[in-house]
């Protein structure tokens, strides 16, 4: 990770256009070129993102996802800008729409949510644990498959995914409301069945792992069910 200058910091943001702030200031800005710059800050005094900063972990997932076959944005640098305490990913558009930006326009929504269910066994299969797996970090590429953003908060591993952390995972495509909405138009034990059946997992366990669950937002439903 290289440091960048105030200087070249303030020049590269020249004329930026800000996406997403909080109260800590910018996090994400389309810059005059048609690129994004990701700014991370570190949360908290002791984090391992000290010794593994999250501009590096996207870095690598950006690198590891398209030789898994997954389509993802195409880092172009990583830099720290120490008068900020901040570090900075430079990365082209992925064209695209998001998810949920979709859903939110179509009616007959059903294909859609169709590829998405292929798309999470997909992920699991290849070991993909993406933390931030919901409708608005998955978009609808001009070719119709789907692609990842803001993909920091990952981890990849070598075999498929266990069923505990596959549940887990559910809980990030629940997280938003809008999301959970369409899945529950779908159909819950639709949507989950058909993953089900499109994973290398036992139906049995899935199921009797996730009403387990009732703290879970998919497993409460199912529990309150019967």
């Amino acid at each position: 990770m290289k440091d960048i200058s105030q200087e070249d910091y303030d020049k590269l943001i020249e004329s930026a256009k800000v996406i997403e702030r909080d109260r800590y200031g910018d996090k994400v800005l389309l810059l005059p070129d048609s690129k994004i710059c990701k700014i991370f800050r570190c949360k908290r005094t002791i984090s391992s993102a000290k010794y593994y900063p999250y501009a590096v972990r996207f870095m690598d997932n950006a690198k590891k996802l398209p030789e898994l076959g997954i389509k993802t944005v195409d880092v172009e640098g990583v830099f720290k800008v120490k008068h900020l305490e901040r570090d900075i990913v430079v990365y082209k558009l992925l064209e695209g729409e998001t998810l949920r930006s979709v859903f939110e326009k179509t009616a007959d929504k059903k294909d859609l949510v169709e590829k998405l269910i292929s798309y999470i066994s997909e992920l699991h299969s290849k070991g993909i644990y993406f933390r931030s797996l919901h409708f608005g970090n998955v978009l609808v590429l001009p070719d119709g498959t789907l692609g990842l953003i803001d993909i920091s908060g990952m981890k990849i591993s070598s075999k498929p995914l266990g069923v505990l952390k596959r549940i887990r995972n559910f809980r990030a495509v629940f997280r938003y409301e809008q999301d959970k909405d369409v899945i529950l138009e779908y159909g819950l034990q639709s949507f989950l069945d058909r993953y089900v059946s499109e994973s290398d997992i036992s139906p049995g366990m899935f199921f009797t792992v996730l009403k387990m669950q009732k703290k879970h937002p998919a497993g409460k439903i199912l529990y309150q069910e019967g």
